[in-house]
């Protein structure tokens, strides 16, 4: 927020044509005002953001939803200059795999491998259980579980949150 009060900040010409930026520049900074409206915890952060958003609607903030780019339309200009700093930074030439195919083997492989793979952040421990609820399985993750069960993690996830047996 701090870079907002320098002039150098605003009137850069990658930063000039925001909405923001522009109204900074054309009523100055005395027709604004900045305060925090709450103090609420880094987790809740981007839920209190949501609900200012929709509470007070905001004039300046072109975005409709919190922490997401959500509704945002390039114009034509920003995306022609996208396609210009692109141009040249990848060719076929430098893709050693161009023109050549996985057998289906490999592609199996890989299926089997990318299937087993979880994230070691969001992954918690699954336990299946039998009706008599003695465990009869452990697994690092859901998504493990659904690979095993062949099932899909989301309907286990319901199950799982129900407390229905399947």
């Amino acid at each position: 927020m701090s870079e907002y009060y320098r002039e150098s900040y605003i009137t850069h010409p990658s930063r000039g044509k925001s909405i923001i930026c522009y109204a900074l520049v054309k009523y100055g900074y005395s027709n604004f005002s900045l305060s925090i409206l709450e103090y609420c915890n880094r987790d809740e952060v981007i839920t209190r953001e949501q609900y200012y958003l929709d509470l007070l609607n905001p004039t300046y903030n072109i975005l409709k939803y919190a922490y997401s780019s959500d509704g945002y339309k390039h114009t034509l200009e920003a995306i022609n200059k996208m396609s210009l700093a692109k141009k040249g930074k990848f060719t076929i030439e430098d893709n050693s795999f161009y023109g050549k195919t996985h057998t289906e083997e490999v592609k199996e492989l890989m299926s089997r491998a990318a299937l087993r793979r979880t994230k070691p952040n969001n992954a918690k421990p699954v336990f299946l259980k039998n009706l008599d609820n003695n465990i009869i399985g452990e697994f690092k993750s859901m998504t493990e579980l659904s690979y095993y069960l062949k099932a899909d993690k989301s309907t286990l996830a319901k199950y799982r949150d129900s407390n229905s047996q399947i």
